[in-house]
C-alpha cells in the first residue's frame, strides 16, 4: 500500500505506508469481492448486527465502520481482507506522525530548516 501526495506542481510522493502502526480508528469497505455470504459472517461476528441487518450494509455504498461500531476494528479490517473485500482505513496520530516524518524526509526537510540542495 502506498500514498501519494502532491504539493503544488513541484513535489510529488509516493510513499510506502507502515504496516502496523497506529491501530485503525475508521474502515470502510470499497469492494465487497466475489465472497459475499464470508464478509455477510464476518459484518455479523464483529458487529452483533442480525442476518437481514449485515446483508444491508454489506450491500449498501461503501460502508463505514468506526470504534463505537466495532470494539476490535483491527481485527474486523483483516477478517475483511481474509474474506476478499476490498477497504480503506484511518489510523490513529502515531501513524499520521509517521507519514508526515517520511514525507519531511523525503522532501529534504531538517528540522533547523530545509536542506541546501
Amino acid at each position: 500500500m502506498k500514498i501519494r501526495i502532491e504539493i503544488g506542481d513541484d513535489i510529488r510522493l509516493e510513499l510506502p505506508l507502515p504496516g502496523q502502526d497506529g491501530e485503525v480508528t475508521k474502515m470502510t469497505m470499497v469492494e465487497r469481492g466475489m465472497r459475499t455470504i464470508q464478509v455477510i459472517k464476518e459484518i455479523r461476528t464483529y458487529t452483533g448486527l442480525g442476518l437481514k441487518e449485515a446483508k444491508k450494509k454489506a450491500e449498501s455504498w461503501r460502508p463505514t465502520f468506526t470504534r463505537s461500531d466495532v470494539a476490535n476494528l483491527d481485527g474486523f479490517a483483516n477478517a475483511l481482507l481474509a474474506a476478499g473485500a476490498r477497504i480503506e482505513t484511518e489510523r490513529t496520530v502515531a501513524h499520521v506522525k509517521l507519514v508526515v516524518a517520511r514525507i519531511l524526509e523525503a522532501i529534504g526537510y531538517l528540522p533547523g530548516g530545509p536542506t541546501a540542495s
